[in-house]
């Protein structure tokens, strides 16, 4: 129980520091949209962190589809089924085996069962942009295993790639943003490392949901943006930082369909894996919306 506890503050952390951050172009305590707001991320990371931390869920598929159907009593609206994908299986590594192990097994050992559930959670969720498949479509019911639905997927979706490399990109960015940590908890710390990540993410890769929104063309603008971030020195040098704000404002003017909900998803499994391997000091829950601007 005590090892269940723990994964539940991780959850909650990641996803209350992840919505808190201000990320140019997501949702935040300074930036919503008519029909979601800053308050059904906080609502939903709530809602979540006891589904997915639970011990004893029998499946991935039925840990993700519980994940999903709770957010979905609480809120009524699409706000993490990125994020359970992510954690969900992350969650579902046995808390004695470490993650880059774990994973491995958790993976491989998923069953048509597991595609069935959380095909149903994706289509309960019903998310913009997610077009038809020739193969496996999520409108269907799947012959396939839950790993292999994700192979083919995997070159289109950012998410179905981590499943399909045992998680490899998030593994590794949970070490890199554990090494520039420098142990100072004030606000523009937390505010600006995670405000890195997201810049860093952005550059590694197109976000998946731009692109389902505006096409690959969109998404890569953005990521040359971000680019440009880096080169200039990053977020937390002053010419980088400069660029950043400037970046962030033209993100806020081109509106709503140019969020990297993506990144954001992968911002929160990021931290859980820092938080859940002790890369990180895990804050207290209730000081979280007060120590990241």
């Amino acid at each position: 129980m005590r090892d269940e506890q723990y994964i539940k503050r991780c959850v909650l952390a990641a996803c209350l520091m992840e919505c808190t951050a201000r990320k140019p172009g997501n949702v935040h305590p300074e930036h919503s949209f008519e029909d979601l707001k800053y308050e059904h991320f906080v609502a939903s990371a709530h809602a979540v962190a006891p589904i997915l931390a639970k011990y004893d869920s029998p499946t991935l598929g039925n840990r993700i589809l519980n994940a999903v159907s709770t957010t979905n009593v609480a809120v009524g609206r699409n706000t993490n089924l990125g994020i359970v994908l992510l954690l969900g299986a992350l969650c579902h590594v046995p808390y004695s085996v470490r993650l880059n192990n774990g994973i491995v097994d958790v993976l491989n050992s998923t069953t048509i069962a597991d595609a069935t559930d959380v095909y149903k959670a994706i289509r309960l969720t019903n998310p913009k942009g997610l077009g038809k498949s020739d193969k496996q479509d999520v409108a269907n019911e799947p012959t396939v295993t839950l790993i292999d639905s994700m192979k083919l997927a995997a070159n289109r979706d950012s998410i179905a790639e981590e499943y399909v490399t045992h998680f490899k990109f998030i593994l590794e960015q949970a070490t890199w943003l554990a090494e520039r940590y420098t142990g100072n908890d004030d606000v523009d710390n937390w505010g600006m490392l995670i405000q890195s990540l997201q810049v860093r993410i952005l550059a590694a890769r197109p976000d998946t949901l731009i692109v389902r929104k505006l096409g690959p063309k969109a998404a890569q603008q953005v990521t040359d943006a971000a680019k440009e971030i880096e080169i200039s020195g990053g977020v937390f040098t002053h010419a980088g930082n400069s660029r950043f704000q400037l970046w962030a404002e033209e993100m806020r003017a081109l509106g709503r369909d140019y969020n990297p909900g993506t990144t954001a998803d992968f911002i929160a499994a990021i931290l859980f894996a820092a938080f859940r391997e002790r890369l990180l000091p895990l804050p207290q829950i209730d000081q979280i919306t007060t120590m990241i601007e």
